[in-house]
């Protein structure tokens, strides 16, 4: 990039356009980190549910948790703060 600028100057040098390529770039990967991690967490209380099922147990707090995790994955579009989606997402799920 020091490169680009000395031979183009500093208006000509693409340094904003980069810049704001490599954010998005990270925005693309922390975001697809998210969805996998929450795929995790939704596919333990998808087996804690089967588990419940298989012996006779009610699976209502799994399917909620379940639908909760798919929710804050969905909420994901809107670029939340991450933090605080999560936080409230892991307050608001029961033990598995």
């Amino acid at each position: 990039l020091a490169e680009r600028e000395e031979a183009f100057g500093s208006r000509g040098s693409g340094r904003t356009e980069l810049v704001g390529r490599q954010k998005r770039e990270l925005r693309r990967l922390r975001d697809d980190e998210l969805r996998f991690g929450l795929a995790t967490l939704s596919r333990v209380y998808r087996d804690s549910a089967l588990a419940a099922s298989e012996a006779g147990l009610p699976v209502d707090a799994s399917a909620a948790a379940t639908a909760r995790i798919t929710a804050a994955t969905g909420d994901l579009v809107r670029n939340p703060n991450e933090t605080l989606l999560l936080q409230a997402l892991f307050l608001d799920l029961p033990m598995a």
